[in-house]
């Protein structure tokens, strides 16, 4: 028996860099910063370099403390809210 999927959105990636890669937007407040970030399609937290919450402003320390697991140990992340979208291209 065949199954149809519908989706709302398609995004498109370019299949020669490894994983997928897409153009996407950081904002906090006004302020905005455009990257290219990897995307891990079972992933249930979004995590970035502190470089860039520094540039939104966000005070790393004050954000919560959480763990990960990864395939190479555990890491651990200061968590804070903000709004991540993909740039529209």
């Amino acid at each position: 028996m065949a199954y149809q999927l519908e989706f709302e959105r398609l995004f498109s990636y370019d299949l020669g860099q490894p994983g997928i890669t897409l153009q996407a937007n950081l904002k906090l407040k006004e302020q905005t910063i455009d990257l290219q970030v990897k995307i891990d399609t079972g992933a249930s937290c979004c995590i970035f370099e502190r470089r860039f919450g520094e540039a939104l402003n966000l005070v790393i320390e004050a954000g919560m403390r959480q763990s990960f697991g990864t395939a190479t140990g555990n890491i651990c992340r200061l968590r804070s809210r903000g709004n991540f979208e993909r740039r529209r291209v």
